[in-house]
């Protein structure tokens, strides 16, 4: 009885993994059929992106200052997944065979984006088969190893020096710099000169923190930034102020004209414009000649009142602007009206908005709903709503694309390799390739051997 009971078990054990087997086996087909579905529209989105592009319709928008912000307004993308598509975008255009992939869904835009920044005309077709034969980790390994290899050969790393920083929703902020060695050298030897300052100032290894070594670096750092800052050559203050002096009647708003000292004559509505600008102002009110009142105000917010502005403007106000660095305080009821800074009265634009918004190029409206921005000609502008799309493999099948489960699975099979051997072969075969066009100079062909 026991032995039958026994049997039973593994039967229902068996059906039990047969089932859960087909289950798995249909959930990943269906999980990589809608991948493949993704990425024929993600090749739609980047045509219709490179279009437009083309055209720079993005510019047709007033207070619209690029591409990127085009993107990260109608398409609600953040910076960097806008930044990602253009490079897409701009660069596709060159390799018909990485773009008939994409389109026919065998791609991802991450893949794409890879192979489009390391490809060229002469080695499209032999990184568009390790781009379909390579998983996605194994892909960037290679095109990492690839890349490096191909700038020690052309000494590209000045050419391509960045530095990128970026404030985080978690109140944290981070940045990513590329230099080439020398000058990576003189940073890391201001880091060095600033520890060894923090050391004989008797300033403790922060244990509590995650990494206390990389915290001590990252102190050492911002010591440098202070240290920068707190120059006598450079004074906040004495960047900040402007000094007017203007007759009574203009700044009451009548024609007349003023002088800014150390400058020349301005207008009254550039007073006003002075006036409402986040600067240290000092008025020199005269009447008939003589100076009748000094008027030494502050016209940026103070301490307090930023912080409040900044925690209810997360960026710039204008719609469809994301940018959060640099940005002015703007009177929304003009100051020569209000006498005041207050939070209701102020908002924080971007230097290039704030500009439109002084010329007049944007207006703002304060409602009981909220604030209301028009353009120049009278148009609202706003976050458009977002409406739904028919089904993606819908829209494919109408394009004449069709895709299945085994549209986007890459070539490999699991098979052990190294991409340092995958990115060196592929090298070889670049130059070879550049070699026989006369296009790669004899020095800087690493596969040559030496003259006989």
């Amino acid at each position: 009885m026991f032995a039958m009971q026994e049997v039973d078990q593994e039967v229902d054990q068996e059906v039990d993994y047969r089932s859960r087997e087909e289950r798995r086996l249909a959930l990943e087909d269906e999980l990589t059929e809608a991948q493949a579905a993704i990425n024929a529209g993600h090749a739609r989105l980047v045509a219709l992106v490179s279009e437009h592009l083309d055209h720079e319709y993005w510019g047709d928008h007033v207070g619209i200052r690029s591409a990127t912000g085009f993107l990260t307004w109608k398409l609600g993308q953040t910076p960097s997944e806008a930044a990602r598509l253009l490079e897409v975008a701009s660069k596709l255009g060159s390799f018909p065979k990485l773009k008939a992939s994409f389109e026919a869904g065998s791609l991802s835009l991450a893949q794409l984006r890879i192979l489009v920044s390391i490809a060229e005309p002469e080695t499209e077709g032999l990184l568009l088969h390790y781009g379909l034969h390579l998983s996605g980790a194994q892909l960037a390994r290679f095109a990492g190893h690839y890349r490096r290899a191909i700038t020690l050969q052309e000494d590209t790393a000045h050419r391509d020096r960045r530095l990128s920083s970026q404030h985080h929703d978690d109140g944290s902020w981070s940045a990513s710099c590329s230099l080439a060695s020398e000058h990576g050298e003189i940073i890391e030897a201001a880091l060095r000169q600033a520890l060894s300052e923090m050391h004989e100032e008797g300033i403790e290894l922060d244990e509590g923190a995650l990494d206390p070594w990389g915290a001590r670096r990252a102190d050492a750092l911002l010591k440098i930034a202070e240290s920068y800052l707190s120059s006598e050559l450079r004074k906040a203050h004495e960047r900040h102020t402007v000094v007017i002096h203007a007759e009574l009647e203009t700044l009451l708003g009548k024609d007349g004209l003023g002088k800014i000292e150390g400058g020349g004559v301005v207008s009254g509505g550039t007073i006003e414009r002075l006036l409402g600008d986040g600067a240290s102002v000092i008025e020199m009110i005269e009447h008939g000649g003589n100076i009748i009142h000094v008027d030494k105000k502050r016209r940026l917010p103070n301490t307090a009142l930023r912080r409040a502005l900044e925690a209810r403007d997360r960026c710039c106000v204008i719609p469809g602007c994301n940018r959060v660095a640099h940005r002015q305080s703007h009177h929304v009821i003009p100051y020569r009206d209000l006498q005041e800074t207050t939070q209701d009265g102020t908002v924080l634009a971007c230097p290039p908005h704030h500009k439109d918004l002084d010329a007049g190029r944007i207006t703002i409206e304060r409602t009981e709903e909220g604030l209301v921005f028009r353009d120049d000609r009278g148009r609202v502008l706003e976050r458009p709503r977002l409406t739904a799309v028919k089904d993606l493999s819908q829209l494919n099948r109408e394009r004449g694309i069709e895709t299945d489960s085994q549209t986007c699975l890459p070539g490999w099979g699991g098979e052990p390799g190294s991409m340092v051997y995958c990115a060196d072969l592929a090298l070889s075969d670049r130059n070879r390739g550049l070699r026989d066009s006369g296009k790669l100079r004899p020095e800087d062909d690493l596969d040559a051997g030496p003259d006989p």
